[in-house]
């Protein structure tokens, strides 16, 4: 770079080679570029950045300048000329305390070059210099004066400023200086950064970028950008910086203000996350600018709109929301608008077969600037769901007819029929079906409902639209007639009923006939409630089914019959509590060597008033009381305390008693067994558990785990009524049954019936290649027991050998037994199995 020292000798070393040249007036005319050239010289250095120097030059150039007289005595005016305007200049446009030396060094060179050189009156141009000299003085005190109120002025507002001001050297990237408030925006001190390097201070995505702006500022000369700064506490501070270079000395630099704008780049990307919020939302939003008193239009719609309403959102711009809307969401207006003062409205458009075509719901809320958003979200599916959720639990999954609540519902609606007169009819049918069991048990679950929704569709053909047909479960069904109810009507469409209820399933060479038993109970004649005329139309379903009528209507005669059975439901507790139940045993019987291997405990309830009853009439009940955990837990315990007891007498016999398929989902009831077996000291091979066939046909997790901790026990299992069912082999070889035991109504006619023979033959042999035991159930002659010894059948019971026996009367039995069914014992009375 070009000092302003360097160009003034260049200028001096011209004028004096040249200006001797110019003859007389060479003087005069070197003093015209002397004095432009001197001031000129020094201003560029104060203010062209390129040529820019320190305060020192202008010392410099004065100092220079005496040197020069002495060897160009010629030059002497125009040389102290220059060192004259050079050091008043100076005193004006310098900064540093030099500027007062360099106009001492140019009065001492003028006299003393004057005297020397012998310049005739020198003196004068000396007086001249320090007659002005205060007046150069005293305007460069104001000037300085000035320039340092306003560099404290700048120092002030830089300090002040939410600001930071730093000079980069653009050929190193170093920082070379930073003010502002540096620590207020980045928590560290000035002094701390200056050195480091521009690129470090900004995350490493944002370096390249900052190469990117060194590269424009030396082409450009200027550049804007954003960067983060690393606050000391470590969190990111934005800042937008503008830069413009400078050069000094040697080495260009740039000099940036960088501007904090956290809070304003924080509100542009929360502005920008609302706008993609916006955008993306799966709901519908219209924004709506209100007009005074008219209805607003809107102004801003998302892309939502067009997939939740069914409109364009551009087409809806400048529109009102009455103009926007579909026509199915118009057909709703009215109740959309009363809903909506409520701030939230839902609008459902319904297929003609009540499906859910589309549902919408609206809520609106305000917006500043006098707009109010409204807020569309599309639940079709929720509806649909919530409808299909409110059809199950209103109807019976099989046949789709409404279930028990649902008829419940409508016949206490029916009864409590304000407008109804006292006079006017509602009819209540139940109805059952009769020998559906025999088609589950038969011919599967499979064939049983189809037959199940086969009568549903026939019920609902014989009633009009406004009667109503239910189903309450299992074979049971329910119609309610409200509309013109006489007897004749209820009597006809009970007919009809009938009729279309009778049927015959066929199945391979099977053929079985089902009908149905109706009772029908009356509003007022019967009752004028809903819980009693449930309960007399159920009464009359019984009675239809027993006296083998297709229908009746109620009887207040037959009621008392179920008034026993409730009074019986209601003791069972008592019962249990109380030792009414207890066990009587049939032997089993060993064929081939006659001995008496074990028993069977048959319960009985020993009724305060009824006598001994037997399973049949009391079993159910058990059920429907809901003790049957207890009852079951009684039952075992006694079989297990009946093992003892035959161990003191010297018989070492094991004991069967019968478990149901509500037992076998109990987990907990192998634990129980296994505490009673430990309490009696008896060990667990001594006692048998039987389970119907049917019962084991259940493939669930729970029955099989509790089957295999039985046997994990070393509990004995056994299949009762072996053959009514449909295991499957492999199901039976999977299970850990070591006994078959054959149903009774093969063995009662096997001596006449080939096809009962072939079955019986063909279950001992399985039993025997499965390696388990088989057992004959009532066997009543010695024809029948030697056939089935001859057929390898191992054990045996029934009424040839003995009836079940009272506990009481076992003990001599079994003492007395000699293997001759002469000797057996008869019960004292009548059992049932």
């Amino acid at each position: 770079m070009i000092t302003t020292r360097v160009l003034t000798l260049v200028i001096l070393s011209v004028l004096a080679l040249v200006l001797p040249g110019l003859g007389e007036h060479r003087i005069v005319i070197a003093m015209i570029p002397a004095g432009l050239l001197a001031p000129a010289a020094v201003l560029i250095e104060r203010y062209v950045p390129a040529v820019h120097a320190d305060s020192a030059h202008t010392l410099l150039n004065v100092v220079t300048v005496s040197g020069l007289v002495f060897f160009a005595p010629d030059l002497w005016y125009a040389l102290v000329l220059i060192m004259a305007t050079d050091a008043s200049v100076g005193v004006v446009v310098q900064r540093s305390g030099l500027r007062y030396l360099s106009a001492v060094i140019a009065v001492a060179g003028t006299t003393v070059s004057g005297l020397v050189l012998g310049i005739e009156r020198w003196y004068l141009l000396v007086a001249a210099m320090l007659a002005i000299a205060p007046q150069i003085r005293n305007y460069g005190l104001e000037s300085a004066k000035a320039e340092l109120e306003a560099s404290l002025q700048l120092d002030q507002m830089v300090s002040d400023a939410e600001a930071i001001f730093w000079d980069v050297d653009l050929m190193t990237g170093e920082l070379l200086s930073i003010t502002g408030d540096v620590r207020g925006l980045l928590g560290f001190d000035a002094d701390e950064l200056v050195g480091q390097f521009a690129r470090d201070t900004v995350p490493e995505h944002e370096r390249l970028m900052v190469e990117q702006v060194f590269a424009e500022v030396l082409q450009t000369g200027e550049a804007t950008w954003v960067s983060h700064i690393q606050h000391f506490d470590g969190h990111w501070v934005t800042f937008r910086h503008t830069a413009k270079a400078l050069f000094d000395r040697q080495r260009p630099i740039f000099r940036a203000t960088g501007v904090d704008i956290s809070e304003l780049a924080s509100a542009n990307r929360q502005l920008k996350r609302q706008s993609d919020i916006f955008d993306r939302m799966n709901a519908a939003v219209l924004v709506v600018e209100r007009h005074g008193t008219e209805e607003g239009r809107i102004v801003q719609a998302n892309p939502a709109t067009r997939s939740v309403v069914g409109v364009d959102p551009a087409e809806t711009i400048g529109k009102t929301l009455d103009e926007a809307a579909p026509d199915w969401v118009m057909d709703h207006r009215a109740e959309l608008g009363e809903s909506l003062v409520d701030g939230a409205a839902r609008v459902i458009d319904r297929a003609a077969d009540g499906s859910v075509a589309k549902a919408l719901d609206f809520s609106l809320f305000d917006l500043p600037n006098d707009e109010f958003a409204v807020y569309v979200e599309d639940v079709t599916e929720a509806v649909r769901a919530n409808d299909t959720i409110l059809h199950q639990a209103e109807h019976d999954e099989l046949t789709g007819l409404v279930n028990r609540a649902v008829l419940q519902d409508a016949l206490e609606r029916a009864v409590d029929d304000k407008g109804r007169r006292r006079t006017d009819r509602v009819a209540l049918m139940m109805l059952d079906l009769d020998r559906f069991k025999d088609v589950n048990d038969t011919l599967g679950h499979g064939v049983g409902d189809e037959l199940l929704r086969t009568i549903a569709n026939r019920l609902q053909a014989q009633v009009r639209d406004t009667d109503l047909v239910a189903r309450l479960g299992g074979d049971e069904f329910a119609i309610l007639l409200t509309d013109d109810v006489t007897k004749q009507r209820v009597a006809l469409v009970a007919d009809r009923i009938s009729e279309a209820c009778a049927t015959i399933v066929d199945f391979d060479e099977l053929r079985i006939s089902v009908s149905a038993s109706i009772g029908i109970a009356l509003v007022p004649d019967h009752g004028r409630d809903a819980t009693t005329l449930l309960r007399r139309a159920d009464i009359a379903m019984y009675a239809a089914k027993n006296s083998s009528v297709d229908y009746r209507f109620y009887d207040h005669a037959p009621e008392q019959h179920s008034l026993k059975r409730l009074q019986l439901t209601s003791s069972i507790g008592r019962a249990i509590e109380n030792d009414e139940f207890e066990l009587w045993f049939q032997p089993k019987v060993n064929l081939r060597t006659k001995r008496i291997v074990g028993l069977e405990g048959l319960v009985r309830w020993e009724h305060p008033e009824h006598g001994v009853m037997a399973p049949n009439d009391f079993l159910e009940l058990v059920h429907l009381a809901g003790e049957y955990h207890s009852f079951t837990d009684r039952v075992i315990d006694m079989g297990i305390q009946q093992i003892a007891d035959c161990r003191d007498l010297g018989f070492d016999l094991h004991v069967a008693v019968n478990l149901s398929t509500m037992s076998l989902h109990s987990p907990e009831l192998p634990r129980r067994i296994a505490r009673t077996l430990a309490a009696r000291g008896v060990p667990a091979e001594q006692l048998v558990l039987e389970i119907t066939e049917s019962d084991i046909l259940d493939e669930g997790a729970a029955p099989a785990e509790v089957i295999g901790q039985f046997a994990d026990m070393g509990v004995m299992l056994s299949i009762d009524d072996f053959g009514t069912g449909h295991s499957s082999l492999r199901r039976l070889r999977r299970l850990p049954f070591r006994e078959l035991k054959i149903d009774r109504g093969f063995v009662a006619s096997l001596l006449e019936d080939e096809s009962d023979l072939v079955i019986v033959r063909s279950v001992i042999e399985m039993a025997r290649s499965l390696g388990r035991s088989t057992v004959a159930e009532g066997i009543e002659d010695e024809a029948t027991a030697t056939l089935l010894t001859e057929l390898g059948c191992d054990m045996a019971q029934g009424y040839l050998f003995c009836r079940p026996l009272h506990p009481s009367a076992l003990p001599e039995f079994l003492r007395t037994w000699n293997g001759q069914p002469t000797n057996r014992v008869r019960a004292a009375i009548p059992a049932a199995d």
